[in-house]
């Protein structure tokens, strides 16, 4: 589970992984996977790893859009059959509560 760590980036150029990983609601080694891909530019400031906010707020969009694409191709696959089954379940459970 992620740390929570509260943090004030409105000064700050860079941050560290773990308050990375809190600003993108997850843990500082999901961060470090995204490093370590690619996905994520880093530099290495003595011995702590620094990523700069901007490249981070473009993984979050580049992610909310993954995430959106994946959610329209879930529903374009979706057999329109699945949907009505879906909906009856749905108004059962609504009419017995």
């Amino acid at each position: 589970m992620a740390k929570k760590i509260d943090i004030e980036i409105h000064n700050k150029l860079a941050v560290i992984p773990s308050e990375a990983g809190a600003l993108l609601s997850t843990s500082e080694d999901v961060i470090k996977i995204y490093m370590n891909i690619g996905e994520l530019p880093f530099m290495k400031v003595g011995k702590e790893y620094k990523i700069w906010v901007s490249d981070l707020m473009e993984l979050k969009e580049k992610l909310r859009y993954k995430k959106l694409d994946r959610e329209a191709r879930m529903l374009v696959d979706c057999d329109y059959k699945d949907v009505l089954v879906y909906n009856a379940q749905k108004k059962s459970i609504e009419a017995r509560n």
